[in-house]
């Protein structure tokens, strides 16, 4: 009997509990992804990047669906960078580069200062982490067609500086502008020194709110791949638009975000 009663306390020695795991950690909110590590405890969150691409048609599409957002889409997901294009505008459903993400602020037409009246509400609601800022073409092209060079007391770069400023003040919390300049649209043109012009006062305005504004210059976008209206481009030029934005991203803390 004293043999089995030491047996019986030695097992009950050696008997350990396997700790539980909470089905409700494994769950994602929504807002993140959330994995597991060996030590039973949470892996770190991986963030979405929310990005408003925000403009005028060349944001939109207007002749290619999606502008340059599918090419943009597929080189963050090629580079294990999660994100969510947010925005009031949707389109483009059947871009499988786009893989369901379809909202923007890309408004054909519009100018700065159209943009800059209604660019309040969607900052509110959507609250990206980023916005990829594309806007002016419009403004370039109807100097242009009036014939106003440079414009009266470089107006057209007091209405960029005042909606970057709006988007800031809108940010409700640590998000960037990704500036992007003009797309060229061919030296000799009639627009082209009115893109100039207004690209010339996109580094400075930058410059003066680094880090939440960063350049991102399209000067070396083949104009080949330009639209016969001399406005947009086909799909191959909105491909090198996307990586020149893509690279500019890239440079914002893109460890938050990836994989």
């Amino acid at each position: 009997m004293k043999s089995l009663f030491l047996v019986s306390l030695l097992l009950s020695a050696c008997t350990f509990s396997v700790p539980s795991v909470s089905t409700s950690l494994l769950m994602d909110d929504g807002g993140s992804d959330m994995g597991f590590d060996m030590n039973w405890g949470p892996a770190p969150q991986i963030k979405r990047m929310k990005i408003m691409p925000a403009g005028d048609s060349n944001t939109d599409g207007l002749y290619v669906p999606g502008g340059y957002r599918p090419f943009l889409k597929e080189r963050l997901s090629a580079a294990g960078i999660k994100s969510d294009f947010v925005g009031s505008l949707q389109n483009d459903q059947g871009d499988p580069l786009l893989e369901r993400d379809y909202s923007h602020e890309g408004h054909p037409g519009y100018v700065i200062s159209q943009l800059a009246s209604l660019i309040d509400g969607p900052m509110a609601e959507y609250q990206p982490d980023i916005v990829a800022l594309m806007i002016g073409k419009n403004d370039a092209n109807q100097a242009a067609i009036a014939g106003n060079f440079p414009s009266p007391k470089g107006e057209i770069g007091v209405e960029l500086a005042s909606l970057v400023d709006k988007i800031l003040a809108d940010c409700s919390h640590d998000c960037r502008v990704v500036l992007i300049s003009d797309p060229p649209s061919g030296a000799g043109t009639a627009i082209d020194p009115y893109d100039q012009e207004l690209n010339g006062y996109m580094p400075p305005i930058a410059a003066a709110r680094y880090p939440e504004v960063e350049f991102c210059s399209l000067a070396n976008v083949n104009t080949a791949y330009l639209q016969s209206d001399w406005l947009h481009y086909k799909a191959p030029g909105y491909d090198e638009i996307a990586e020149d934005i893509y690279t500019c991203i890239a440079r914002i803390e893109p460890w938050r975000f990836q994989q």
